[in-house]
């Protein structure tokens, strides 16, 4: 899963600020392939019925600076290139 590209309302926006999102657009398919994925946490890392951080997943990452993930931060602050940059 790569990091998404939106673009707001383009079918209002001013010609030059379209021509601008499909040059942005462009230059993104260009180097798609270079890209890195988005890293997600491997669902073996979560409780089944409760959906939540097995204790231990929880435990080994209790020292760490950042959270996992957006989603999963255990109360830390966000990493440094997290998902929450992504169409930037």
């Amino acid at each position: 899963v790569l990091a998404p590209q939106i673009f707001w309302a383009p079918a209002s926006a001013a010609a030059e600020d379209r021509k601008s999102m499909l040059e942005s657009w462009s230059t993104r398919l260009q180097g798609l392939l270079e890209e890195k994925g988005l890293s997600f946490i491997p669902l073996d890392c979560f409780d089944e019925k409760a959906f939540q951080l097995k204790a231990d997943v929880h435990k080994k990452h209790a020292s760490k600076a950042f959270g996992l993930t957006v989603g999963i931060r255990l109360n830390k602050p966000l990493p440094p290139h997290s998902q929450r940059k992504a169409g930037c």
